[in-house]
């Protein structure tokens, strides 16, 4: 696969979780992830936890509620954009 696609794929799926802000239900106790978000991190807060994955998948436990996810749509725009290369077989 392309290196510059794969680092663009890598950008908009470390975007997705960056600095995203979550709640437990459970609890109440909030939680930010970091802005240095790695593919395998585990994070918990609450009576929660969120496994990051490895970009093919993401899971957790508990009732954690998105706050807030501000580079979203950044993300969502570097994904448009990665397919768009891809259909053109850059």
């Amino acid at each position: 696969m392309n290196t510059l696609i794969q680092q663009l794929e890598y950008m908009a799926w470390k975007l997705t979780w960056a600095d995203s802000k979550w709640k437990c239900n459970t609890t109440g106790e909030e939680f930010t992830f970091p802005t240095e978000v790695r593919k395998g991190d585990f994070y918990e807060f609450g009576k929660c936890w969120v496994d990051i994955g490895d970009g093919g998948y993401h899971r957790w436990s508990g009732l954690p509620s998105l706050l807030e996810a501000p580079h979203r749509e950044l993300a969502e725009t570097i994904r448009e954009y990665v397919e768009q290369l891809k259909r053109e077989n850059v």
